[in-house]
C-alpha cells in the first residue's frame, strides 16, 4: 500500500472514490475499499462509483489472477464503475477487468477525463 489511503464518501447518487498520488494498486488494499465502498453503497442505496486518481500515474501491483477475483467481486456487489485515473497497468488488464466484470453483469470502465466518466454514470 502507498503512504496514503483512499478518501471515500457519499454523494449524491453515487460514491467517490478519491486516490491520492502516493496510491499504490495492490490486492490487499483494493479488498478494503471494495468492502468499504459497498458498505457506503449500501448505506446510499446506490451502485454508481466514481473513481479518480490524481495527476501522478499510480503504482499497479496486481496480477492477472488478482485482476479476474477483483473483477468477481466487483461484479458480485453490482455495481457501476467509471475509473479516472493514470496508472501504469496495461491496457490489455484494463480490458481484462472490465471483461471480466461485464461478463458477470455488471460494468466498469477506464475513462481519460472525469466529465465523460460522469456522463457514463448519469451524475453529470
Amino acid at each position: 500500500m502507498g503512504a496514503s489511503t483512499s478518501r471515500i464518501s457519499i454523494r449524491q447518487g453515487y460514491v467517490l472514490v478519491e486516490r491520492p498520488d502516493d496510491y499504490e494498486i495492490d490486492l490487499s488494499q483494493q479488498r478494503k475499499d471494495l468492502a468499504r465502498i459497498a458498505a457506503l453503497c449500501a448505506e446510499a442505496n446506490c451502485r454508481k462509483v466514481l473513481a479518480l486518481g490524481g495527476r501522478a500515474r499510480l503504482k499497479v501491483k496486481i496480477s492477472g489472477v488478482d485482476i479476474f477475483g477483483l473483477g468477481k467481486s466487483v461484479a458480485e456487489l453490482g455495481l457501476t464503475v467509471a475509473v479516472v485515473m493514470p496508472h501504469d497497468g496495461s491496457k490489455e488488464d484494463e480490458r481484462f477487468f472490465e471483461d471480466v466484470v461485464t461478463n458477470r453483469g455488471a460494468a466498469i470502465r477506464f475513462f481519460s477525463n472525469e466529465q465523460e466518466a460522469r456522463k457514463w454514470l448519469g451524475i453529470d
